[in-house]
């Protein structure tokens, strides 16, 4: 080192923006024993009805999602234990981003051609509800999903069916959503329960047809039984 110079302890501007971000730890919550993994039903949405992306704090959407008026989330009813869900980060210059992919399948009936080509090629956000009744969206307005479909079923054997698919490359994960989800020709879902608000209830009777409770809109009910279980709904 050359008398009078004085080396800098100050970090140089190229350290200060390659410096790791400063971790906090998080606790890990313990994971629910015996939680059933799948998806109950698929909600979408033109990403243009969404008018701000809602605030998180990382994994849930905190408030409801603010909708255009006179607008709402369309279920597209597809068979049971076909919608797929997939989303693979990738890094790429020091970005993030999540490969994103929700497909399902439903019968063919002749009758819902003009219902899902008016959605072909459209940029849309979707909502999963999941089995334990919570909901999740997946997209955002900056980064959304494009809707696809194609047929199957060619063979004489093989029943004719429609595959469903979203895709995108999107800047974040799937966030879980505990606000009210308005559904196109009405009804609401609330995003704590994934249960449809409503009134009225349910008796409950068993096999000689006297009453063991009543169930009340917005409760559930849960079958404790060991044995095999046959349900009558009248």
């Amino acid at each position: 080192m050359s008398p009078g110079f004085v080396a800098s302890t100050q970090p140089s501007a190229i350290d200060q923006v390659l410096a790791p971000t400063p971790f906090t730890p998080q606790p890990l919550p313990a994971a629910t024993a015996g939680g059933l993994v799948g998806f109950l039903n698929l909600y979408c949405l033109p990403v243009e009805y969404l008018l701000a992306d809602p605030a998180t704090d990382g994994s849930t959407i905190l408030g409801n999602l603010q909708l255009a008026p006179n607008t709402g989330w369309y279920e597209l009813k597809v068979t049971q234990n076909t919608i797929k869900f997939d989303e693979t980060p990738k890094a790429a210059r020091g970005v993030t981003t999540y490969a994103t992919k929700v497909n399902a399948t439903r019968a063919q009936n002749g009758d819902e051609g003009a219902a899902i080509w008016a959605l072909q090629g459209r940029r849309c956000l979707v909502m999963l509800r999941d089995m334990a009744g919570r909901l999740r969206l997946v997209g955002s307005r900056e980064s959304f999903l494009v809707f696809r479909s194609g047929s199957e079923g060619s063979s004489p054997s093989a029943r004719a069916g429609i595959d469903l698919q979203f895709t995108g490359e999107l800047s974040r994960p799937a966030v879980y959503y505990a606000g009210a989800l308005p559904l196109v020709g009405g009804g609401v879902l609330s995003g704590s329960t994934g249960a449809a608000t409503g009134t009225g209830s349910v008796t409950v009777k068993n096999r000689k047809g006297e009453l063991m409770a009543t169930v009340q809109a917005g409760q559930t009910i849960i079958i404790k039984s060991g044995f095999r279980v046959a349900l009558q709904i009248q």
